[in-house]
């Protein structure tokens, strides 16, 4: 039961570290079929940790109760029942602040990020310096280059 929840776990990693580095590329695309698959992958994530979730209270429960029924057992393995227990109440804490932080997170508006708003900043000035540049040469005196020689 571990190993199936600790691959769950790691999934859920990897997954989330693919969907953090996506929000970067719809933007660029800017396309709202890249939004809504990113929408489709938050709830995928949503479903799976609320799975996880309910292995989880089902794991501890079962502890749970088979702590209450062995009274007489020697306390080695109640610490390590109790141990477990413990483990198990602290994954489910952290999956109920994992599953909150997934719902209360903003949709993604497609807005630039503060970098790409400082280079298009950039970008911005680069032009209009150029284009204050050609007209200021080209105004005001229209004598040819050879006229103040004469």
């Amino acid at each position: 039961m571990r190993q199936i929840l600790l691959c769950t776990t790691l999934a859920v990693f990897a997954s989330t570290a693919l969907a953090e580095t996506e929000p970067t590329q719809s933007i660029e695309q800017n396309e709202p079929a890249a939004l809504g698959q990113q929408v489709q992958q938050l709830q995928e994530t949503i479903g799976t940790l609320q799975e996880q979730l309910a292995a989880s209270e089902q794991e501890r429960s079962a502890l749970q109760s088979q702590v209450s029924t062995q009274a007489g057992v020697p306390s080695a393995e109640f610490d390590a029942v109790q141990q477990q227990l413990k483990r198990v109440q602290h994954d489910n804490q952290r999956l109920r602040q994992r599953l909150n932080e997934q719902e209360n997170q903003p949709p993604h508006n497609g807005l630039l990020n503060t970098q790409q708003t400082w280079y298009a900043l950039g970008a911005l000035t680069v032009v209009l310096s150029l284009l204050l540049g050609v007209m200021l040469r080209s105004g005001g005196n229209k004598a040819s280059k050879g006229a103040w020689l004469n």
